[in-house]
């Protein structure tokens, strides 16, 4: 058996992203243009109500219960339900096509596609019942949540390139990462910097200063939207395609590093999703 390395989760996550670029890779980047370009039809109309509620107010507290008018848009909702739709197949026909690859050594734009639509439901089920649960742990005490992150790290993987259900994925992580947690937890704290540093990035090329406006208030975030161009919205497009990228390539490479360091070679269950 193998020790875990961090090196070759990592080496292993960068040649995924290289070499799967122009199928899941394009998978994913097609979800984000049609994430970015709802977005961007749907921002002025979700601004409308808010500048109409807000000119008409007399004073600080009725703007500030006026910006509460956009929750009232059917375009606002709208794009928070396209997003998380585009997520959930993101994660779903991404993955699918980063591990088929790390198994068969080929995949297709096509089935990223098609697996991504078959397990959207159980990839949604899991994705909120894994915040849900991290949510509380980080409401608890810190030290819960960072050992359910670690401890359910592989659960979305291992659904998909095992073919599991909900519950089944999150036992199936609970196996694999025991033992190796704490190189778990480490590959999570340098990911979430990486994330963070690309996420800083896109923020500030939509918006610069205003990209850190909703410590304000919600007035001054919404008020912040209006000024983001739809061109610098376009220009952000590659550094939140590679975060996104970034992110699903490392997961994948956890749950196959996890199942080397466990069992020392791949599964038969992968041979039989994806053969």
């Amino acid at each position: 058996m193998q020790a875990f390395s961090i090196g070759r989760v990592f080496s292993r996550a960068f040649g995924l992203i290289r070499d799967t670029i122009g199928t899941a890779g394009l998978f994913v980047f097609l979800l984000l243009v049609v994430e970015t370009a709802v977005s961007m039809v749907a921002q002025p109309r979700m601004l409308e109500g808010f500048e109409s509620a807000v000119s008409s107010a007399e004073n600080a507290d009725q703007r500030s219960d006026a910006a509460l008018a956009i929750f009232q848009s059917v375009w606002y909702w709208a794009v928070l339900l396209i997003g998380l739709i585009a997520s959930c197949l993101a994660w779903s026909g991404g993955l699918h096509g980063l591990l088929q690859y790390a198994d068969r050594g080929e995949t297709s734009l096509a089935e990223c596609f098609q697996r991504g639509l078959i397990r959207f439901l159980p990839v949604l089920a899991l994705t909120v019942l894994w915040w849900l649960g991290f949510l509380l742990g980080w409401m608890v005490l810190i030290v819960p949540a960072a050992i359910l992150a670690s401890m359910w790290a592989v659960a979305l993987p291992a659904m998909i390139a095992e073919g599991l259900g909900v519950f089944a994925a999150f036992g199936r992580s609970r196996e694999l990462t025991r033992g190796n947690r704490l190189s778990i937890f480490g590959v999570l704290v340098l990911l979430l910097v990486i994330y963070y540093v690309l996420a800083m990035v896109i923020a500030g090329s939509m918006m610069g200063a205003g990209a850190f406006s909703g410590a304000l208030g919600g007035e001054a975030a919404i008020e912040a939207m209006g000024s983001i161009s739809p061109w610098l919205a376009l220009a952000a497009l590659p550094f939140s395609w590679a975060s996104g990228m970034l992110l699903k390539a490392m997961v994948a490479s956890l749950y196959l590093e996890s199942v080397l360091v466990k069992e020392g070679v791949r599964t038969d269950q992968l041979t039989d999703v994806f053969g």
